[in-house]
C-alpha cells in the first residue's frame, strides 16, 4: 500500500494557479496525484464546496493537524523523503472551518514541512 506512495514523486510545475474554479483544482490534484488513496475523498469534498479556490500562504500553526493522523511506519518514511526535499512541495488543499484550517488534501506534506522546519505552505482555499 504504502510502496505505491513513498515511490510517487509529485508533479511540480513551474508555478500555480492564483484562482481555480473547484473542476480545475480537482484536475490539478489528480493530475499531481494520479493513484492518489484519498482521491474519492478530495473529489467528495470539493464538489460539496464548490466555487472558486486561491492560492495562498498559510501558516501551518493555522492548521488543524494532529501527528496521529500519519503515525504509521509508511507514513513516516513518506514524510521523510518529502522532508529531505529541498524544492517546494506542491500547495496543500484546505477548507477554512471556524476558527482554523482543515486538511482536504495534503497531511503528509504537512507534516514534512513541519519536520523540515517550515512557518507556512502554499495552500488551494475556498475564495472568498
Amino acid at each position: 500500500m504504502f510502496s505505491n506512495l513513498i515511490n510517487r514523486n509529485y508533479r511540480i510545475v513551474a508555478s500555480y494557479p492564483k484562482k481555480l474554479a473547484g473542476r480545475d483544482l480537482l484536475e490539478l490534484f489528480w493530475s499531481m496525484t494520479p493513484d492518489s488513496e484519498g482521491g474519492d475523498r478530495v473529489e467528495r469534498v470539493l464538489s460539496e464546496i464548490g466555487g472558486d479556490w486561491t492560492l495562498v500562504d498559510v501558516q501551518l500553526s493555522d492548521i488543524s493537524f494532529s501527528e496521529s493522523l500519519v503515525s504509521g511506519k509508511g507514513s513516516q518514511k513518506l514524510i521523510t523523503k518529502y522532508a529531505n526535499k529541498s524544492s517546494e512541495m506542491p500547495p496543500v488543499i484546505l477548507d477554512f472551518v471556524y476558527d482554523d484550517y482543515e486538511i482536504i488534501d495534503g497531511f503528509h506534506r504537512i507534516a514534512a514541512a513541519k519536520k523540515r522546519g517550515d512557518t507556512k505552505i502554499k495552500a488551494y482555499v475556498p475564495a472568498g
